[in-house]
């Protein structure tokens, strides 16, 4: 893809400008909303993570945990480029398997900076954690890091039972833009959905029980000036066109993808549930990307899907909270892992 200098640093100023100094305005989440399967509730006001957006001691402390954590397999390459890192308990038969895609704005983030993650999940959960890296902006488009994520999947696949991984029990995690890149993934591949050029995506993706998306932004519009001051969600925005062009694919929001879709009109997506997780505290992805998202998915298709609302945490609430070993934080990943219907 070729690039600029200047108009990659105007994207990256406004990117920034949007996700960190402009907060969503505090929306009401109504009581009685259908959509709504679930609160997840604090019982211990002490318990909550104190962790701001983005805290660097949190990374800066799960990166030099990264070179001291136990039974890992570091640095697997799983197409020649890029690697992959697997947490896995050496005891035991088979596991259940968990990849979790890390977000970052589609332009920052590192495998390493999420290994207390996969601590927790081998070690106090018994899943088998693969945490991998994917190609970012500016060095490569929204259709290549779905290409990468694909790949990774099916490397995955192909080779945790190697690691004790029960390829029949698999599950996904994504986190922000990692629940973005998630969703779409298992779209495009699920519908041959292709992208540009030699990163179109066609190969399907193993089945997974369940796909947990937290505070994902599906759909671009909702971080319109409209929408995030009044709620109300208009079609093809300005930051979504702006979105797409940046980041190179037409196909980039998987709530309009499915509205282009006849009602109850797609029976597979690859996966068995899908779990959509809103923080009640995040200002940095509006409520109306989890609901919009629900009622497109109860519209065109009729696997199961549930909303869940976190109380007391924000945007990275869940995530960092697991980094710094926070109860509440580890019970919430825990729960909507094995028990969120």
């Amino acid at each position: 893809m070729k690039l600029y200098f200047f108009p990659v640093l105007f994207y990256l100023i406004t990117l920034a400008t949007i996700t960190f100094c402009n907060p969503v305005t505090e929306e009401i989440i109504e009581e009685n909303d259908e959509r709504v399967h679930a609160k997840v509730n604090i019982y211990d006001e002490s318990l909550v993570p104190k962790s701001k957006r983005a805290d660097f001691f949190t990374y800066a402390g799960s990166i030099g945990h990264f070179f001291s954590a136990k039974d890992v397999k570091r640095n697997v390459f799983y197409d020649g480029i890029k690697n992959l890192d697997i947490y896995y308990g050496k005891k035991g038969g088979r596991k259940p398997v968990v990849i979790f895609i890390y977000g970052g704005a589609w332009f920052w983030g590192e495998k390493s900076w999420y290994s207390k993650i996969g601590t927790f999940l081998s070690q106090e959960k018994d899943y088998v954690a693969v945490i991998p890296n994917y190609v970012q902006f500016p060095y490569g488009t929204l259709d290549e890091m779905v290409y990468d994520i694909t790949n990774a999947i099916n490397w995955v696949y192909k080779n945790i039972n190697a690691y004790n991984g029960d390829v029949f029990n698999m599950y996904l995690v994504g986190h922000s833009s990692g629940a973005h890149l998630s969703l779409l993934t298992l779209i495009k591949s699920s519908l041959g959905l292709k992208g540009y050029g030699s990163y179109s995506v066609s190969q399907p993706v193993p089945y997974f029980q369940k796909v947990v998306l937290l505070n994902g932004p599906y759909d671009f519009d909702v971080f319109s000036k409209v929408s995030k001051e009044t709620g109300v969600t208009t079609e093809n925005s300005s930051f979504e066109a702006f979105a797409k062009g940046v980041l190179n694919s037409e196909l980039s929001c998987p709530t309009d993808i499915l509205k282009g879709y006849p009602d109850q009109s797609i029976n597979y997506l690859s996966v068995g549930r899908i779990i959509v997780v809103h923080s009640e505290l995040d200002t940095t992805v509006p409520y109306s990307s989890a609901t919009g998202l629900m009622d497109q998915l109860r519209r065109v298709t009729s696997i199961p899907s549930n909303l869940y609302i976190v109380n007391g945490l924000p945007h990275c609430g869940i995530t960092e909270g697991v980094m710094n070993d926070n109860e509440y934080a580890k019970y919430v990943l825990g729960d909507l892992l094995a028990n969120a219907q």
